[in-house]
Protein backbone atom coordinates (compact mmCIF):
# COMPACT_ATOMS: atom_id res chain seq x y z
CA UNK A 1 0.00 0.00 0.00
CA UNK A 2 1.54 3.40 -1.14
CA UNK A 3 1.98 6.48 1.30
CA UNK A 4 -0.49 8.44 -0.47
CA UNK A 5 -3.04 5.47 -0.32
CA UNK A 6 -2.64 5.56 3.64
CA UNK A 7 -2.85 9.07 3.81
CA UNK A 8 -6.48 8.95 2.33
CA UNK A 9 -7.45 6.39 4.30
CA UNK A 10 -6.63 8.54 7.34
CA UNK A 11 -7.90 11.34 6.04
CA UNK A 12 -11.25 9.36 5.61
CA UNK A 13 -11.19 7.98 9.35
CA UNK A 14 -10.63 11.59 10.56
CA UNK A 15 -13.74 12.83 8.68
CA UNK A 16 -16.06 10.11 9.83
CA UNK A 17 -14.79 10.33 13.34
CA UNK A 18 -15.24 14.07 12.89
CA UNK A 19 -19.00 13.50 11.45
CA UNK A 20 -19.98 11.52 14.23
CA UNK A 21 -18.06 14.33 16.82
CA UNK A 22 -20.72 16.64 14.95
CA UNK A 23 -23.09 14.49 15.13
CA UNK A 24 -23.05 13.66 19.22
CA UNK A 25 -22.27 17.87 19.56
CA UNK A 26 -25.57 18.21 17.86
CA UNK A 27 -27.64 15.81 20.15
CA UNK A 28 -26.09 17.01 23.10
CA UNK A 29 -26.84 20.22 22.32
CA UNK A 30 -30.33 19.36 21.55
CA UNK A 31 -30.55 17.93 25.10
CA UNK A 32 -28.67 21.21 26.44
CA UNK A 33 -31.38 23.18 24.61
CA UNK A 34 -34.47 21.00 26.13
CA UNK A 35 -33.33 21.03 29.64
CA UNK A 36 -33.13 24.77 29.30
CA UNK A 37 -36.79 25.13 28.04
CA UNK A 38 -38.29 22.98 30.39
CA UNK A 39 -36.30 24.54 33.68
CA UNK A 40 -37.89 28.04 32.39
CA UNK A 41 -40.91 27.71 30.41
CA UNK A 42 -42.28 24.04 31.02
CA UNK A 43 -44.08 23.80 34.69
CA UNK A 44 -44.15 20.07 34.54
CA UNK A 45 -40.51 19.13 34.86
CA UNK A 46 -41.20 16.54 31.72
CA UNK A 47 -37.85 17.76 30.12
CA UNK A 48 -37.70 14.93 27.02
CA UNK A 49 -40.73 12.88 28.74
CA UNK A 50 -44.07 13.14 27.06
CA UNK A 51 -46.87 15.06 28.76
CA UNK A 52 -49.96 14.11 29.77
CA UNK A 53 -52.83 17.07 30.17
CA UNK A 54 -56.21 16.89 30.79
CA UNK A 55 -58.22 19.30 28.57
CA UNK A 56 -61.65 18.65 30.07
CA UNK A 57 -64.90 16.40 30.84
CA UNK A 58 -67.70 15.56 28.37
CA UNK A 59 -70.58 13.97 30.29
CA UNK A 60 -72.31 11.16 28.56
CA UNK A 61 -74.60 9.92 31.06
CA UNK A 62 -76.07 10.88 34.74
CA UNK A 63 -78.23 8.94 36.73
CA UNK A 64 -78.59 8.55 40.18
CA UNK A 65 -76.32 5.38 40.67
CA UNK A 66 -73.61 6.35 38.23
CA UNK A 67 -71.74 9.37 36.32
CA UNK A 68 -70.31 7.98 32.72
CA UNK A 69 -68.47 10.29 31.03
CA UNK A 70 -65.55 11.10 28.90
CA UNK A 71 -61.94 12.81 29.95
CA UNK A 72 -59.98 13.95 27.27
CA UNK A 73 -56.44 14.26 27.31
CA UNK A 74 -53.62 15.25 25.27
CA UNK A 75 -50.20 13.93 25.11
CA UNK A 76 -47.44 16.41 24.35
CA UNK A 77 -44.18 14.47 22.45
CA UNK A 78 -41.03 16.42 22.54
CA UNK A 79 -38.85 14.06 20.81
CA UNK A 80 -38.10 14.68 17.76
CA UNK A 81 -38.93 11.17 16.57
CA UNK A 82 -41.81 8.90 17.29
CA UNK A 83 -42.97 7.87 20.29
CA UNK A 84 -45.68 4.65 21.34
CA UNK A 85 -47.30 4.38 24.65
CA UNK A 86 -49.06 1.37 25.54
CA UNK A 87 -50.56 -0.58 28.81
CA UNK A 88 -51.56 3.06 30.45
CA UNK A 89 -52.76 2.84 33.58
CA UNK A 90 -54.95 5.84 35.18
CA UNK A 91 -56.72 6.71 38.29
CA UNK A 92 -58.90 9.99 38.72
CA UNK A 93 -58.78 12.19 42.15
CA UNK A 94 -61.12 14.79 42.94
CA UNK A 95 -60.17 17.15 45.92
CA UNK A 96 -57.47 14.57 46.48
CA UNK A 97 -59.77 11.50 46.62
CA UNK A 98 -59.78 9.04 44.76
CA UNK A 99 -62.69 8.38 42.68
CA UNK A 100 -61.97 5.99 40.09
CA UNK A 101 -59.31 3.75 37.98
CA UNK A 102 -58.69 2.52 34.85
CA UNK A 103 -56.86 1.03 32.21
CA UNK A 104 -56.46 2.47 28.49
CA UNK A 105 -56.82 -0.72 26.07
CA UNK A 106 -54.74 0.90 22.75
CA UNK A 107 -51.44 1.90 21.80
CA UNK A 108 -51.12 5.62 21.49
CA UNK A 109 -48.46 6.96 18.60
CA UNK A 110 -46.89 9.74 19.24
CA UNK A 111 -45.35 12.16 16.03
CA UNK A 112 -42.49 13.49 16.68
CA UNK A 113 -42.44 17.03 18.01
CA UNK A 114 -46.15 16.83 18.05
CA UNK A 115 -49.16 15.46 20.20
CA UNK A 116 -52.19 13.00 20.27
CA UNK A 117 -55.39 13.69 22.13
CA UNK A 118 -57.18 10.69 23.03
CA UNK A 119 -60.16 10.09 25.42
CA UNK A 120 -60.33 8.17 28.44
CA UNK A 121 -63.59 6.62 29.61
CA UNK A 122 -64.43 7.58 33.03
CA UNK A 123 -67.11 5.62 35.14
CA UNK A 124 -68.03 7.30 38.79
CA UNK A 125 -70.76 5.72 41.39
CA UNK A 126 -73.14 9.45 41.43
CA UNK A 127 -72.83 8.39 45.26
CA UNK A 128 -69.25 8.79 45.52
CA UNK A 129 -68.59 11.33 43.67
CA UNK A 130 -71.41 13.63 45.21
CA UNK A 131 -69.76 12.85 48.85
CA UNK A 132 -66.27 14.50 47.66
CA UNK A 133 -68.46 17.33 46.31
CA UNK A 134 -70.53 18.19 48.76
CA UNK A 135 -67.87 17.94 51.47
CA UNK A 136 -66.26 20.81 49.47
CA UNK A 137 -69.51 22.95 49.41
CA UNK A 138 -69.70 22.55 53.15
CA UNK A 139 -66.01 24.28 53.13
CA UNK A 140 -67.43 26.44 51.02
CA UNK A 141 -64.86 25.93 48.20
CA UNK A 142 -65.97 27.04 44.71
CA UNK A 143 -62.81 25.29 43.00
CA UNK A 144 -61.02 22.46 43.75
CA UNK A 145 -58.07 19.87 42.05
CA UNK A 146 -58.96 17.70 39.78
CA UNK A 147 -56.15 15.08 38.81
CA UNK A 148 -55.19 12.21 36.42
CA UNK A 149 -51.77 10.18 37.60
CA UNK A 150 -50.59 6.82 35.88
CA UNK A 151 -48.38 4.79 34.15
CA UNK A 152 -47.55 3.34 30.41
CA UNK A 153 -45.04 2.22 29.06
CA UNK A 154 -42.86 3.81 26.43
CA UNK A 155 -40.79 3.06 23.50
CA UNK A 156 -38.82 5.23 20.58
CA UNK A 157 -35.84 4.58 18.81
CA UNK A 158 -34.02 1.36 20.34
CA UNK A 159 -35.66 2.26 23.77
CA UNK A 160 -38.90 -0.47 24.28
CA UNK A 161 -41.34 -0.43 26.72
CA UNK A 162 -39.21 1.86 29.30
CA UNK A 163 -41.36 2.98 32.24
CA UNK A 164 -43.01 6.10 32.23
CA UNK A 165 -45.44 7.45 35.26
CA UNK A 166 -47.06 11.24 35.11
CA UNK A 167 -49.36 13.34 37.30
CA UNK A 168 -51.17 16.51 35.89
CA UNK A 169 -53.47 18.42 38.02
CA UNK A 170 -55.82 20.91 36.99
CA UNK A 171 -57.45 23.52 38.76
CA UNK A 172 -61.44 23.65 37.73
CA UNK A 173 -64.20 24.51 39.54
CA UNK A 174 -65.88 22.26 42.41
CA UNK A 175 -69.57 21.05 40.07
CA UNK A 176 -72.40 19.25 41.63
CA UNK A 177 -74.15 16.89 39.60
CA UNK A 178 -78.10 19.10 39.05
CA UNK A 179 -80.59 16.05 40.59
CA UNK A 180 -84.04 15.18 38.15
CA UNK A 181 -87.23 15.18 40.23
CA UNK A 182 -90.47 14.07 39.06
CA UNK A 183 -93.01 15.99 41.18
CA UNK A 184 -96.45 14.63 39.43
CA UNK A 185 -97.82 12.88 36.48
CA UNK A 186 -101.02 13.71 35.57
CA UNK A 187 -103.55 12.78 32.59
CA UNK A 188 -104.71 16.41 31.76
CA UNK A 189 -107.15 16.25 29.19
CA UNK A 190 -108.94 12.90 28.68
CA UNK A 191 -110.48 12.85 24.48
CA UNK A 192 -110.79 10.10 22.15
CA UNK A 193 -108.47 11.21 19.61
CA UNK A 194 -106.01 13.70 21.49
CA UNK A 195 -105.16 13.54 25.38
CA UNK A 196 -102.75 15.05 27.31
CA UNK A 197 -100.64 14.14 29.84
CA UNK A 198 -98.51 16.54 32.51
CA UNK A 199 -95.50 15.24 33.71
CA UNK A 200 -94.24 18.09 36.46
CA UNK A 201 -90.27 17.80 36.96
CA UNK A 202 -87.91 19.88 39.16
CA UNK A 203 -84.23 20.37 38.34
CA UNK A 204 -82.11 21.31 41.15
CA UNK A 205 -78.53 23.00 40.73
CA UNK A 206 -76.54 23.49 43.78
CA UNK A 207 -73.59 24.90 42.41
CA UNK A 208 -72.58 28.68 42.23
CA UNK A 209 -72.77 28.62 38.87
CA UNK A 210 -75.49 29.24 36.10
CA UNK A 211 -76.18 27.17 32.77
CA UNK A 212 -78.92 26.49 30.31
CA UNK A 213 -80.68 23.82 28.67
CA UNK A 214 -81.19 23.41 24.97
CA UNK A 215 -82.15 20.48 22.17
CA UNK A 216 -84.25 18.52 25.73
CA UNK A 217 -86.01 15.44 24.65
CA UNK A 218 -87.86 13.27 27.12
CA UNK A 219 -88.93 9.62 27.30
CA UNK A 220 -91.47 8.51 30.09
CA UNK A 221 -92.19 4.38 30.75
CA UNK A 222 -94.76 2.82 33.22
CA UNK A 223 -93.62 -0.41 34.69
CA UNK A 224 -91.28 -0.69 31.03
CA UNK A 225 -93.48 -0.10 29.03
CA UNK A 226 -93.42 3.33 26.81
CA UNK A 227 -95.69 5.70 27.45
CA UNK A 228 -94.96 8.71 26.25
CA UNK A 229 -92.05 11.01 24.67
CA UNK A 230 -91.55 14.84 23.98
CA UNK A 231 -88.89 17.65 23.08
CA UNK A 232 -88.46 20.73 24.40
CA UNK A 233 -88.60 23.67 22.33
CA UNK A 234 -87.08 26.78 24.32
CA UNK A 235 -84.09 27.19 26.66
CA UNK A 236 -84.55 26.03 30.48
CA UNK A 237 -82.94 28.49 32.58
CA UNK A 238 -80.84 26.70 35.54
CA UNK A 239 -79.87 29.73 38.40
CA UNK A 240 -77.01 29.59 40.63
CA UNK A 241 -77.93 27.53 43.82
CA UNK A 242 -81.28 27.57 42.55
CA UNK A 243 -84.01 25.22 40.86
CA UNK A 244 -86.25 25.30 37.89
CA UNK A 245 -89.64 23.37 37.79
CA UNK A 246 -90.59 22.22 33.80
CA UNK A 247 -94.16 21.06 32.92
CA UNK A 248 -93.70 18.61 30.43
CA UNK A 249 -96.90 18.41 28.20
CA UNK A 250 -97.15 15.35 25.66
CA UNK A 251 -100.04 13.67 23.33
CA UNK A 252 -100.65 10.35 24.23
CA UNK A 253 -103.33 8.07 22.70
CA UNK A 254 -106.59 7.25 24.77
CA UNK A 255 -105.77 3.90 25.57
CA UNK A 256 -102.34 4.70 26.54
CA UNK A 257 -104.56 7.34 28.81
CA UNK A 258 -106.66 5.21 30.27
CA UNK A 259 -104.15 2.55 30.94
CA UNK A 260 -101.96 5.27 32.57
CA UNK A 261 -105.25 6.89 34.60
CA UNK A 262 -106.24 3.48 36.11
CA UNK A 263 -102.84 2.85 37.21
CA UNK A 264 -102.75 6.23 38.90
CA UNK A 265 -105.98 5.74 40.72
CA UNK A 266 -106.53 2.01 41.34
CA UNK A 267 -103.06 0.59 41.23
CA UNK A 268 -100.45 3.02 42.00
CA UNK A 269 -98.83 0.95 44.70
CA UNK A 270 -97.39 -1.30 42.08
CA UNK A 271 -96.79 0.80 39.10
CA UNK A 272 -92.95 1.42 38.47
CA UNK A 273 -92.40 4.66 36.41
CA UNK A 274 -89.07 5.79 34.82
CA UNK A 275 -88.12 9.25 32.93
CA UNK A 276 -85.59 9.14 30.85
CA UNK A 277 -84.44 13.02 30.38
CA UNK A 278 -81.31 14.02 27.62
CA UNK A 279 -80.15 17.43 27.37
CA UNK A 280 -77.47 20.00 25.99
CA UNK A 281 -76.05 22.20 28.80
CA UNK A 282 -74.75 25.64 27.70
CA UNK A 283 -72.34 27.43 30.26
CA UNK A 284 -69.16 29.24 30.69
CA UNK A 285 -67.15 26.28 32.09
CA UNK A 286 -65.39 24.55 30.20
CA UNK A 287 -65.59 21.58 31.71
CA UNK A 288 -69.73 20.82 31.30
CA UNK A 289 -70.09 23.37 28.11
CA UNK A 290 -72.18 21.61 25.04
CA UNK A 291 -71.96 18.44 27.13
CA UNK A 292 -75.40 15.87 26.78
CA UNK A 293 -76.93 15.44 30.02
CA UNK A 294 -78.81 12.04 30.29
CA UNK A 295 -80.52 11.96 33.46
CA UNK A 296 -82.85 9.81 34.66
CA UNK A 297 -85.69 9.47 37.39
CA UNK A 298 -87.32 6.67 38.64
CA UNK A 299 -90.12 5.96 41.33
CA UNK A 300 -93.60 4.55 42.13
CA UNK A 301 -96.79 6.46 41.48
CA UNK A 302 -97.66 6.30 44.72
CA UNK A 303 -95.11 8.60 46.00
CA UNK A 304 -96.29 11.24 43.66
CA UNK A 305 -99.79 11.43 44.91
CA UNK A 306 -100.89 14.10 47.11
Amino acid sequence: MTPFKIFNMKKSNKRIWLGILILILLVISYIAFRYYAAKKEDPYHTFLKPRVEMTRFVVKKLTRESADMDMRVIIDNPLPVSVRMDSLQYKIYIGGVEVMKSTYPKNVNIKSNGNSEIVLPVFVKTKKLENVLLKLEKEKVDSTDYTISGSALISFLTFKDKPYEFTFTRRAPAYIIPKLVVEKIKVEKLRLKHSKILIKVTIVNSNNMAFDFKQTHYKMQMDKDHLIEGSLEEVVHIPARGKVTIDLISDLSLKEALEAGFDYLLNASNTDYSLYFETKIVSDNKSIKDSQFIMEATGKLKDLKK
